[in-house]
């Protein structure tokens, strides 16, 4: 269990290097894409459409814009992990 922190550690260390060595510039389709997958992984995860359109309602409009920027953010990130490790 130890190396394997070790050895994650050590990716994400190299990972965050060779980010931040070079720009990486993020397809729009991509980014959308993984977003879209990520909210209906979301969906699924809250028992179905109906039941994640309550909990949106539910929401404060702020807390609803936080809550997809929280999710764009995550997507890009994931979606230049990914071209960075190609």
């Amino acid at each position: 269990e130890k190396r394997r922190t070790e050895l994650g550690k050590f990716v994400e260390d190299l990972l965050n290097k060779v980010k931040d060595s070079f720009e990486v510039v993020l397809p729009k389709t991509l980014v959308d894409q993984e977003v879209s997958q990520r909210i209906e992984n979301l969906k699924q995860r809250y028992g179905g459409v109906e039941r994640f359109e309550q909990m949106m309602k539910s929401m404060k409009p702020e807390e609803v814009k936080k809550f997809y920027e929280d999710i764009t953010n995550t997507a890009k990130e994931s979606v230049k992990n990914f071209l960075v490790l190609m």
